[in-house]
């Protein structure tokens, strides 16, 4: 989804540049962009209810057909019994109840051949619209890419805060796999983070935390990613390793909300926070101070 919406801020900035020069024109630029990120997220929300109800379908008439073929099979071993006793009884009655077991199997054959078309006719619609919905996207997306990092950075951060993690995930993937030294990098691994976070998610959290802390150590988000993930810790029942992160983040980040937060989370649990000695106080986030903890050791950068 994000891709298609980049590519559509695309073709508006190319399709604005000759013309912009007015307040107002820009004014309209964005306007039509907004429009179109918006027709894009209704046509992904269309297209997922139509493969939802697709795949339903689907599904109930696979269990149709496997209760048919129960049936069919209890039916054979029906008449294989009636046979056996029939035939110690006229020969009349035995053909009479011969032929009505033979039409029952025949319209159970018809109707399990009738299902199984349904089947293939449903699968053949799915398969054609997801190509469609494919290439309707393809398309858009053959505008361009060169879209400005704030732009790409802003369409990411919209979906964060619309609820789509998923696809703030990838566009904010997207971001850093273009843009990995400019000065939102860091803000684009953290809000990862949070996205994963807010999902419940903790071990991917925190993956993404420690690939901030490691990749971006002079961000302005550090202390926020240290705090999350001492969070996620103890949302992993860590408790040993969550009290050991939120400690750190009291001692080495002193005077910041997240100190203030993480000395309230430590109270919560019965533990007293340590205080830094009066001289660390003075240093400043961006200088490398001497733990009175031993710094929680990041995971190993991966990228996805």
């Amino acid at each position: 989804m994000y891709r298609f919406s980049s590519a559509l801020f695309t073709f508006a900035l190319v399709a604005g540049t000759a013309t912009a020069g007015t307040k107002e024109e820009l004014i309209r630029l964005q306007s039509d962009i907004l429009q179109l990120t918006t027709q894009i997220q209704l046509l992904q929300k269309s297209t997922i209810e139509n493969d939802a109800i697709l795949k339903t379908l689907l599904e109930q008439l696979s269990d149709r057909v496997a209760g048919l073929k129960v049936s069919m099979d209890t039916l054979n071993q029906t008449l294989s019994q009636t046979l056996t006793q029939t035939l110690q009884t006229s020969r009349a009655d035995s053909k009479l109840v011969t032929d009505q077991m033979a039409q029952a199997v025949q319209s159970l054959s018809i109707k399990l051949d009738d299902t199984n078309g349904r089947i293939a006719t449903l699968s053949q619609k799915l398969e054609e619209s997801s190509k469609a919905q494919a290439q309707k996207l393809n398309a858009l997306t053959e505008a361009g890419t060169n879209v400005p990092p704030d732009q790409l950075y802003n369409a990411a951060y919209n979906d964060y805060l619309l609820g789509n993690y998923d696809l703030a995930i990838q566009a904010f993937r997207d971001y850093l796999e273009r843009f990995k030294d400019s000065e939102m990098a860091d803000d684009a691994m953290y809000y990862i983070g949070v996205s994963y976070f807010d999902q419940k998610k903790y071990d991917q959290a925190i993956q993404a935390f420690d690939q901030l802390i490691q990749l971006y150590p002079k961000g302005n988000k550090v202390p926020t990613a240290y705090f999350k993930k001492g969070i996620a810790l103890l949302a992993t029942q860590k408790t040993t390793d969550a009290i050991a992160q939120l400690q750190y983040v009291y001692a080495n980040f002193p005077d910041t909300p997240e100190a203030n937060l993480a000395a309230q989370e430590l109270r919560n649990m019965g533990v007293e926070p340590v205080a830094p000695p009066p001289a660390r106080r003075k240093r400043s986030l961006r200088q490398e101070p001497e733990n009175i903890f031993r710094k929680p050791e990041p995971s190993r950068v991966r990228w996805w």
